[in-house]
């Protein structure tokens, strides 16, 4: 590592100087020599010196490391940081994906990256041209796939960089087993008797990083907001409950994905995750379990118990109630104050499990499932969705499954933020794209993420038009002003009251956003009577 006056010596020579040394030749830096040097996209941070990409109105950082390669000893121990580097990081490619396997019936349509690895902790940062000197919202994405599955490279975030006026920063962190799987050894291993939210941890290691290094890159460590979609709005949802995340980040969006119930799971039932994928790879009875377990290749570990993406999978890797990263269920922490004052942005969209609920094409089918799956209170499920013709089968599966699992959860963490005095934004992402049309999934799971992040021409769809672009634009103001403020509202938005859990109101977000009843109010509270929410 460098002395104090050579590292400053340098950062002078990269012409992007943080600190100033109390020298001639350092006080004659100026603001255009910093431009110059953002713009072509070389940034010395504190951590180290990252060589960058240029684009078109935005310069990227690709694959930067932010903690040590968790192989080897380290797989299934919390995030080591990344040593600081005295070298200039190359950060023009993406680094490796978390080490996956494909999903068993995926819908999620997230394509198995090729370039997958177990060294994964690496994130990228999305900056406007003229960040260099500016102190710009920060926005961290933390990408969803069932804790199992994707990939920051998903988002490219140059869009909502530029037309947003943010710093973006996406990230990789680990996923499946090599990220959630606790184990009594591993548990009685940890320092603080802990296991099995590595993923979780790899994450907050992400936020550190941005804490510490992001001015440099135009942001503002002070205004840092995270969101996520999926499994990163249950990841967002549990880091606003963490007592390790404070001071982190100072806003949160949480999109098709909250705080459940119980949620997350009891490390004793994670545990036993665990052990089950100790005896499929033959290590639970061997004398040092754990070694043999970090000796296995990742093929093995993967192949061993692989999740299915189905709302009730046998084998679900997630977070756990660890003692540490979450001392008890992450409702009731924000009941009880954890991420008090943090504005909160929530939502769902209204089709949200259409691509998840198996292909109900009678009424009978349907009443079958839900006497099969909630045999003591079927009868009173069945009244609250009725199915009164063949037709209406499917469409009243979708809804159930949707308000169970995504809208009434949204509701439900809704209250319990706004309850303790913290401003709550409710939204209904309505809007059919031409995808949803086509295949008759309605406003899907991740429907609203193109035009959040301004990619329309990036997906698989090729319907988008006008109408389509004028979303995106309003949806990347909308997020941006967000992270901006911590409130959505500014001048030329529209209108979006705060969340009274008394009004039972949401802001619906389509081609015009409006406030309206919430049409999931009723349901919710009939679930909630039922112990379902």
């Amino acid at each position: 590592m460098y002395p104090a006056r050579c590292v400053a010596v340098l950062l002078l020579s990269l012409l992007f100087a943080n600190v100033a040394c109390p020298s001639e030749s350092a006080s004659s830096g100026t603001d255009n020599d910093r431009d110059a040097a953002f713009s072509k996209a070389l940034v010395h941070a504190p951590d180290a010196v990252y060589q960058g990409t240029v684009d078109s109105g935005f310069s990227v950082f690709k694959g930067i490391p932010y903690a040590q390669p968790p192989v080897g000893d380290l797989r299934w121990k919390p995030p080591v940081p990344a040593e600081k580097n005295t070298a200039v990081v190359d950060a023009t490619r993406y680094g490796p994906a978390s080490a996956q396997n494909a999903l068993a019936g995926d819908v999620l349509d997230i394509a198995a990256p090729k370039d997958q690895s177990e060294d994964c902790l690496h994130l990228n940062v999305w900056s406007p041209a003229h960040a260099a000197n500016a102190s710009l919202p920060v926005m961290v994405w933390i990408h969803g796939g069932w804790f199992a599955r994707g990939s920051s490279r998903q988002y490219p975030s140059g869009v909502l960089a530029k037309k947003g006026n943010v710093v973006v920063v996406t990230l990789d962190y680990r996923l499946g087993p090599f990220g959630f799987l606790a184990h009594p050894r591993l548990t009685a291993e940890s320092p603080d008797h802990s296991s099995g939210n590595d993923g979780l941890r790899d994450q907050i290691a992400a936020l550190q990083w941005v804490r510490r290094n992001i001015q440099a890159f135009g942001g503002d460590p002070d205004r840092v907001t995270i969101f996520g979609q999926s499994a990163g709005g249950y990841s967002v949802c549990y880091l606003l409950a963490s007592p390790l995340t404070k001071g982190l980040f100072r806003a949160a969006i949480m999109q098709s994905g909250t705080c459940e119930l119980r949620g997350p799971q009891p490390a004793r039932r994670a545990e036993q995750l665990g052990i089950r994928l100790s005896n499929t790879v033959q290590c639970e009875d061997t004398r040092d379990v754990l070694a043999c377990l970090r000796q296995k290749s990742t093929a093995e570990i993967l192949a061993a118990l692989p999740s299915s993406a189905t709302l009730r999978s046998p084998v679900n890797y997630r977070p756990n109630q660890d003692g540490e990263v979450l001392p008890g269920s992450a409702r009731q922490l924000i009941i009880d104050g954890a991420g008090k004052n943090i504005p909160v942005m929530i939502g769902s969209t209204i089709d949200d499990a259409s691509r998840f609920v198996p292909s109900t094409s009678t009424r009978e089918e349907w009443a079958d499932y839900v006497r099969k799956r909630w045999p003591k209170l079927a009868d009173t499920i069945l009244a609250l969705y009725p199915a009164d013709t063949d037709a209406d089968a499917h469409a009243v599966a979708v809804r159930a499954a949707t308000e169970m699992v995504f809208g009434c959860s949204a509701l439900a963490t809704a209250k319990a933020i706004a309850g303790n005095g913290t401003p709550v934004y409710l939204y209904l992402f309505t809007y059919v794209p031409e995808r949803g049309r086509r295949l008759k999934i309605g406003a899907f799971h991740a429907a609203e993420l193109p035009y959040v992040f301004g990619n329309l021409n990036q997906t698989n769809s090729p319907g988008y038009g006008p109408d389509d672009v004028r979303l995106s634009d309003a949806l990347i103001a909308i997020w941006s002003r967000f992270a901006a403020t911590g409130d959505p509202n500014g001048p030329g938005l529209p209108a979006w009251p705060r969340y009274v859990p008394t009004a039972d109101t949401i802001q619906e977000i389509g081609l015009e956003q409006q406030h309206v009843a919430n049409p999931e109010a009723r349901d919710c509270s009939a679930l909630q009577r039922l112990g379902l929410q």
